[in-house]
């Protein structure tokens, strides 16, 4: 089976890289009490990363018990518990 590859953007958007550096920055420094937060874990193998989960906070207060959770391994690191290490980290 080949890799899904999923993007919210079309091919070829170039992403206006100060205005997201900028958005990150603040998201990563919300309390995770706040809306609009966002976290990320990473795993990493001799100097490159292998796999990644991100959580996202809602942008409405209503939805403060909720996230979003986007999580991917290279495919060569799959069914190892990396994804499952991930997991817990970042429900510590």
């Amino acid at each position: 089976m080949d890799d899904v590859i999923y993007s919210p953007y079309e091919i070829g958007f170039i992403h206006p890289k100060d205005k997201m550096q900028k958005k990150v920055q603040e998201r990563f420094s919300t309390p995770l009490n706040k809306i609009s937060w966002q976290r990320a874990f990473v795993t990493v193998d001799h100097n490159h990363i292998i796999g990644h989960l991100d959580l996202q906070g809602h942008d409405i207060e209503s939805s403060l018990h909720r996230c979003r959770l986007g999580m991917g391994l290279d495919k060569e690191y799959r069914f190892k518990g990396l994804g499952s290490h991930l997991m817990k980290e970042a429900i510590a």
